[in-house]
């Protein structure tokens, strides 16, 4: 991926993680699981809404969203059925985690593992 790329992912990571529409995803998803850990169980600390099974990193480069506007139209990134509550320690166990090479693997062709 060329740098500008992964600036410009960077650029969008920031701003739709931050903006109000995004904690509302989360919220709703952790409503939806009763705030727990839907691999360990733990319930109510350190959460986190992973995009599962299709990461966000992907949903970014596949939609090639550069801008918060184009974020807060792509329905698939806003798909609660592509979201899954995670304890921190959970999460970080994923393939997904901080992108993990995610989204080379995705531009390869080779899926994600």
């Amino acid at each position: 991926m060329s740098n500008l790329k992964y600036y410009q992912f960077q650029i969008s990571n920031k701003q739709i993680r931050n903006c109000i529409e995004y904690r509302n995803y989360r919220t709703l998803g952790f409503k939806r699981d009763n705030y727990t850990c839907q691999l360990c169980g733990q319930r109510g600390e350190r959460l986190q809404l992973d995009h599962f099974p299709t990461p966000f990193s992907i949903i970014i480069v596949k939609n090639n969203i550069k801008t918060l506007n184009e974020a807060l139209n792509c329905k698939e990134l806003w798909d609660l059925s592509n979201g899954r509550t995670l304890c921190l320690d959970c999460h970080k166990e994923t393939v997904t985690y901080l992108n993990r090479n995610i989204i080379k693997q995705y531009q390869n062709g080779k899926g994600i593992k």
